[in-house]
């Protein structure tokens, strides 16, 4: 069974790194405004949620820009910098022994500095806060864990590149997530048939165009939500919802909760 530390501190720290049977620990951490880190390595390999503010990670002379939601893996080797952002920065980390990976032969899990920030990793991601924050069965817990890393499988990226013509059509859906064309509109502007849209679309970017509006419209509320100071109604109208319940109904069938609680996560 799962050892499971605390939501709240550091005070079980050094003893879950001195238990043998223990896998994980949790350690909900706020940063302080344009708090930074120069180059350092983390003592532990972890799995870090950014649930509130932001944060620019450099990282092999590359820069990284977390905000709500995003997710990290971050094996103890790679060393980086942090500057949290100008509100502060709120960040829920799976701290694990190296000894978990190897026996769950996932060592490639975690040999690499990794960010996601596509909602199938927020979902997962976020079904485990909740669960962390709620639960009084460890077992449940670790069901959603499981979840969480079989969300995170490394595939490498396909070495297919779309065409030029959806390129531009893909980069049109993010411009216009708010009131986005047709799909019979948007075939007519790139000059192919409706259907070979849809199925092009479905090729190179594994959903379909319906599906991927709706998942970019869930994804731009994210950041919103973590503001405590707008209405959830304020949030729905300029995100293009026809009304609140048409948003609560669409973030829910995305990331199996209602807003208000993915907001509670977020804000604490």
């Amino acid at each position: 069974m799962t050892k499971l530390g605390t939501l709240d501190s550091f005070t079980r720290f050094n003893e879950f790194m001195a238990n043998p049977d223990a896998t994980f620990h949790i350690v909900d951490q706020w940063y302080p405004p344009n708090f930074r880190f120069s180059l350092h390595n983390d003592r532990y390999s972890k799995i870090s949620i950014l649930l509130n503010g932001q944060v620019k990670e450099g990282y092999r002379k590359q820069e990284v820009y977390g905000q709500a939601s995003s997710l990290v893996i971050k094996p103890q080797s790679a060393a980086h910098t942090n500057l949290f952002g100008p509100k502060g920065t709120r960040i829920v980390s799976i701290l694990l022994q190296d000894r978990f990976w190897e026996q769950m032969n996932m060592q490639n899990q975690l040999s690499e500095l990794r960010w996601f920030h596509n909602l199938q990793f927020t979902r997962a991601s976020m079904k485990f806060i909740q669960e962390a924050l709620s639960t009084k069965s460890l077992e449940n817990l670790d069901e959603h864990f499981i979840e969480l890393l079989a969300a995170l499988q490394y595939t490498p990226p396909s070495t297919a590149i779309p065409p030029t013509w959806l390129q531009a059509l893909h980069e049109r859906l993010q411009d216009e997530w708010e009131a986005p064309p047709t799909v019979r509109a948007l075939a007519e502007w790139v000059g192919v048939h409706p259907v070979y849209l849809a199925r092009a679309f479905r090729k190179y970017y594994h959903c379909s165009i319906k599906e991927y509006v709706r998942q970019n419209r869930v994804k731009r509320v994210i950041a919103p939500l973590s503001s405590p100071t707008l209405s959830l109604a304020q949030i729905a109208f300029d995100a293009g919802y026809a009304d609140q319940s048409h948003f609560t109904r669409q973030f829910k069938g995305e990331m199996g909760m209602s807003p208000g609680v993915f907001r509670r996560m977020l804000v604490g």
